[in-house]
């Protein structure tokens, strides 16, 4: 055979081969479409801070404005489906609540050390306003930032890294509080430790700032630190320095669970932690800038040993990205096996502010979602972040409602920190009216840990059909009050509830109560008490 047919045959194969993959692409995006969402699954935005990105949209708004942008905000994200809010109390070495340790924030109030006026405590009314519609709040933490940019933000007397500028250096056009000073480490858990004794914060979350991200080949100024901490000690200033960060985790996570051990830790990281021409174990992706050489962040080892309960792994690139795919870092994490929650980090704001073709549909991240579902050791996405997501790009958040988020899902149980059921809820009661059924019940007793119920799941089912607790399908309401009131009913019709009482570490009650009613008929016909 000539060249010319040889051309022919190589081109029709092309072609069939083209024609096969688009084939099974068609079919898996169908199979991730049919998805049933999970029942468990954590659903979180980021609300940022710093440089009023996400909230308050101006540092000089009055306290009314602001308190109105964040409900309205909420209201959102509750209609969305989220069940967390991950939000920024400590942009940069400042505060957005009452504080003995640090100033309140320049973004809060246009004046470092200002209070609001008239008086609020945002992360009070914020904390208020989340856990009335079920979301959990995070108070987010950037660690070692001290001041954001030295020339434009006016430091108050007050700010720590002028009372101790031995704490701390600069870098860049930032300040830092630098890791490898023990009396920096300490003040900055204290700060932390103050917020989760003081508030009813049900997370304390920290981002991927440790050791601030490199410029160029400009050195991180600590020399004075590793002579007198580090030197002959420890191999090279890169081992000392991942030391600093690990001694910090470890002990903040420790203190956590002595003071408050219901409340999560969770850290979000840089996605890469290493890539595997640098370490056998690391990731497949073609030198990327890694968490453990850049940033000093041993991801890997905080999981692994347990010293977080969750890892939110920023996984900002498009499926099929070239040097770092989101599905080779997403099986990277996957594999770990690790037994504490990973969730996705997503960044949806790309498709406002990038003009990279990935971008450009909201498909990505709907397609993010369902890959993320598909693994057996990653159970939620957390969302950067909240403007971005309130100007409804492209239409994706009503498609993620729509297509991902379109049932209720409870967050993932920490069985690790706490395995034991709420008792079932009490005194179950139904009056059945025409416009409906009204349901109402008794907290339960308290379980043995000493726990009762935080909110309830209620559970819908028609026509006599078996109950099944495991579908989020059947569920009409998680709520924190002991009423509902179902008007979606037609008269004549036989309907089944189920109330289960959850705890604050997410066990459901194992014991439920069952009524079965009949919308023509005042008493419920039957009940029961598995």
């Amino acid at each position: 055979m000539n060249g010319t047919g040889k051309s022919i045959n190589f081109a029709r194969m092309v072609k069939w081969l083209s024609f096969r993959l688009l084939l099974l692409g068609i079919l898996g995006w169908q199979s991730l479409a049919a998805q049933v969402p999970p029942k468990r699954e954590f659903r979180a935005v980021w609300v940022c801070t710093l440089a009023n990105l996400d909230w308050p949209s101006r540092a000089t708004s009055s306290p009314a404005t602001q308190q109105r942008e964040m409900i309205r905000m909420l209201d959102r994200f509750e209609e969305m489906g989220m069940n967390a809010i991950i939000f920024q109390v400590r942009p940069a070495g400042d505060a957005f609540y009452h504080s003995d340790l640090a100033p309140w924030s320049h973004y809060l109030t246009g004046q470092q050390g200002k209070a609001p006026s008239p008086y609020y405590d945002p992360l009070a009314f914020i904390i208020e306003a989340c856990h009335e519609r079920n979301i959990e709040l995070h108070a987010w933490f950037n660690p070692f930032r001290a001041v954001s940019h030295t020339r434009h933000v006016k430091v108050s007397a007050r700010h720590p890294s002028k009372l101790h500028p031995d704490w701390c250096f600069d870098y860049g056009d930032s300040r830092y509080y630098n890791p490898g000073v023990p009396a920096a480490r300490d003040h900055i858990q204290q700060v932390i430790l103050e917020v989760l004794r003081k508030y009813d914060v049900d997370g304390i979350h920290l981002d991927d700032y440790f050791y601030p991200y490199p410029i160029g080949t400009r050195p991180v100024p600590d020399d004075a630190a590793y002579a007198r901490y580090g030197g002959p000690n420890y191999p090279s200033r890169a081992h000392w320095r991942r030391h600093n960060i690990d001694e910090f985790v470890r002990t903040l996570n420790d203190s956590i669970q002595e003071i408050k051990p219901w409340v999560k830790f969770g850290i979000s990281p840089f996605g890469v932690w290493r890539n595997q021409t640098e370490d056998s174990r690391g990731s497949t992706t073609d030198g990327a800038f890694s968490a453990y050489e850049g940033l000093y962040s041993d991801t890997r080892k905080w999981i692994k040993e347990g010293w977080v309960d969750y890892m939110a792994p920023q996984i900002y690139w498009s499926v099929n990205h070239p040097r770092a795919s989101y599905r080779i870092v997403l099986d990277w994490w996957n594999a770990l096996e690790a037994d504490r929650h990973i969730f996705v980090g997503h960044a949806p704001y790309l498709m406002s502010e990038s003009s990279a073709p990935a971008w450009a549909k909201s498909s990505e991240f709907l397609l993010q979602t369902r890959l993320q579902r598909e693994k057996a050791h990653v159970s939620g996405d957390i969302w950067f972040r909240a403007k971005p997501l309130m100007k409804n790009p492209q239409g994706f958040c009503d498609a993620l409602r729509q297509q991902c988020y379109q049932y209720p899902a409870l967050p993932p149980a920490i069985p690790w920190k706490d395995s034991i059921p709420p008792e079932r809820p009490g005194n179950f009661r139904t009056i059945v009216l025409p416009e409906g059924v009204q349901l109402s019940w008794d907290p339960p007793r308290i379980a043995e840990d000493g726990q009762t119920a935080a909110y309830y799941v209620i559970y819908r089912f028609e026509g006599g059909e078996r109950y099944d607790l495991s579908d989020p399908r059947n569920i009409v309401s998680v709520q924190r009050t002991t009423t509902f009131f179902d008007e979606n009913t037609s008269p004549g019709n036989d309907y089944g509830y189920v109330v289960t009482a959850v705890d604050r570490s997410h066990n459901e009650s194992k014991r439920f109560v069952y009524y079965q009613v009949h919308l023509i008929e005042s008493p419920p016909v039957g009940n029961g008490a598995p």
